[in-house]
């Protein structure tokens, strides 16, 4: 596939979690790592920072164990959780009808084009690993430019482990082959 455009920002929009906590619907979502590659080197880029707009720890964890920061920490023992990535309609009770949204924004050191990137699952709570998400640039007036998309992720059961390596930007998709011709009436023996 293409590389992306240049940019120093690039956002993750998280829609969904593997779910399945047996005492309720899922509304937490969480990371140990993130790491974006380069397009010309394939080497990690230098990450600077992380966000998590709109985003909250959980209440009951230790000030600033769970922000953003840890995602690019280069530390798999450490994660990131967003604990207002979900919101749970009345009468839910269950993941089916729960709503995950969550965004993550990445800073990097300099401009670059991020080629493939890769998820760490966190070392606990395989319920809240993300599942379906959009990958895109975080444009200077807060807009989003989507590059690629993943849906029906299936994260490692293994905690503190990588996701497999994703594309910065989805292959193109192939051209639809034309339609068969129509076959010629047989002709009677």
């Amino acid at each position: 596939p293409p590389p992306p455009p240049l940019s120093t920002r690039y956002e993750f929009h998280f829609h969904a979690v593997r779910g399945g906590w047996n005492q309720g619907p899922t509304t937490d979502l969480q990371l140990a790592e993130v790491r974006l590659f380069d397009h010309v080197t394939t080497d990690p880029l230098v990450i600077v920072g992380a966000t998590n707009p709109g985003g909250a720890a959980p209440a009951l964890a230790a000030s600033g164990s769970e922000d953003p920061d840890k995602v690019v920490d280069g530390d798999k023992s450490t994660k990131w959780v967003d604990a207002n990535a979900g919101s749970v309609p009345e009468g839910c009770t269950s993941d089916e009808c729960t709503v995950i949204s969550s965004v993550l924004v990445i800073e990097l050191r300099r401009p670059a084009s991020p080629v493939r990137y890769e998820l760490v699952t966190a070392k606990n709570n395989q319920q809240c690993d993300p599942t379906a998400w959009s990958f895109g640039i975080r444009r200077d007036d807060g807009s989003f430019l989507l590059l690629s998309e993943e849906s029906h992720v299936d994260p490692p059961t293994e905690r503190s482990t990588p996701y497999p390596l994703f594309f910065g930007v989805n292959p193109p998709t192939p051209p639809t082959p034309p339609p068969p011709s129509p076959m010629p009436p047989s002709l009677p023996p």
